[in-house]
């Protein structure tokens, strides 16, 4: 079967929709960036307990803040966060490799939104070291 291939100008209207406030952009808006520690490849039929969320010494959830969705220079929408940044602790008993990261809502329970590995995992293991992510959703689907 062929993909069902959805219009960059429905796809903007649909990223103006999940980050505004109220439904259905309700989920999106309370929105949540965390690192993965496991070695793992994201994929569509990925779910949340997949995901080792990272433990070294200072590692906490950054909400996130959408930018306006927009065109990418490739054509398709985009829409991104803040930076979030994700600092080792000053005392450090626990350290960690990291993965890449994923977005989850802020509600309860957590859904998990989408996820992205990195090229070359970070390795967080010193006093002060950071891994620094800007959280951004393409809507670009190659065949």
């Amino acid at each position: 079967m062929n993909p069902t291939v959805i219009p960059y100008t429905e796809w903007l209207a649909i990223l103006t929709a999940l980050v505004a406030t109220g439904t259905p952009g309700g989920l999106w808006n309370t929105a949540s960036c965390r690192l993965f520690a496991n070695n793992f490849v994201p994929a569509p039929g990925m779910t949340l307990s997949q995901l080792n969320e990272a433990t070294f010494t200072g590692y906490a959830a950054v909400a996130i803040t959408w930018g306006t969705p927009a065109y990418s220079p490739a054509g398709p929408a985009v829409v991104t966060g803040n930076l979030c940044v994700f600092t080792v602790g000053s005392s450090p008993t626990v350290f960690d490799t990291i993965y890449g990261y994923f977005v989850t809502t802020g509600t309860s329970p957590q859904v998990l939104l989408f996820a992205r590995q990195f090229a070359t995992p970070v390795v967080l293991s010193s006093a002060g070291q950071i891994c620094d992510v800007v959280p951004s959703y393409a809507t670009y689907f190659p065949n």
